[in-house]
Order: structure tokens, then C-alpha cells, then sequence
């Protein structure tokens, strides 16, 4: 696991990206934007996260050397884990999409630009829970 920034934020998003250099720009972006943010290179990180139960948001890279994401975003909610998730890809096969759309799982496809990834973050996070 990366290290954990200091800041402190009422949502916290966990990020599973294998591209350091991009988890390192994604964690940077949403710092920025006043969230605490928890960053993993790897799904087993991520799932083995003692704070994952604070997570208001989960970002979930597809493609990761362990496991893929969609496995990860039903495992979190086999665990009961109730944050919004938001799968990042590359050209998404047909299975991943499905799934995500059965899961209500939005899709930002890379590569991320602008502010794509934040701005479906924060409308994510701004629907009323149920």
C-alpha cells in the first residue's frame, strides 16, 4: 500500500491502480479536492486494507496483476462493503461492461482525461443514499 496522506476528509476513496505513475496522479488529484485518499497497487493490498470499511468511493483499475476488477468490486460487496465503485479501463470487453452495469458500476475509460474521474467521483458521491 502507498502511503497514507494526513488529510482529513468525511470521504475517503480507495484506489486499486498497477500504473504507479497513474495512481500517483490520481491521488495527487483528489487530495486536491479535500478527499482522504487510500492508494494500492494491487487488489490483495486494497482487499487487505484495515480502513476499507471507511471507503465512501472504491476506484478500481480493471486490469491489475491479481485479479481483475470486476472480481474485486464483487468481492467488496460480498463483504457487505457498501461505497460507491467506479471502474477505470482501457477498452473494456463486453463481460466488464455487463458486469458493470449490472453491479451499477459507472465506467471512466483511460486514458483519464480532464476531469473525467473527478467529476463522476463527485456525482457519485453527491446521490443521496438510500
Amino acid at each position: 500500500m502507498r502511503p497514507i496522506d494526513g488529510h482529513i476528509s468525511r470521504q475517503q476513496v480507495s484506489i486499486v491502480e498497477d500504473d504507479v505513475d497513474l495512481l500517483d496522479a490520481i491521488r495527487f488529484s483528489l487530495i486536491a479536492e479535500g478527499y482522504s485518499v487510500r492508494a494500492h497497487e494491487t487488489a490483495a493490498d486494497m482487499l487487505n486494507d484495515p480502513d476499507l470499511a471507511a471507503t465512501t468511493c472504491f476506484v478500481i483499475d480493471q486490469k491489475l496483476p491479481d485479479r481483475d476488477g470486476v472480481d474485486v468490486i464483487a468481492e467488496l460487496r460480498r463483504r457487505g462493503l457498501a461505497g460507491a465503485a467506479i471502474m477505470i479501463t482501457t477498452n473494456p470487453d463486453i463481460r466488464a461492461r455487463a458486469a458493470c452495469r449490472a453491479m451499477g458500476v459507472p465506467i471512466v475509460e483511460k486514458p483519464l482525461l480532464g476531469e473525467s474521474l473527478n467529476a463522476c467521483i463527485r456525482g457519485i458521491l453527491a446521490r443521496p443514499t438510500a
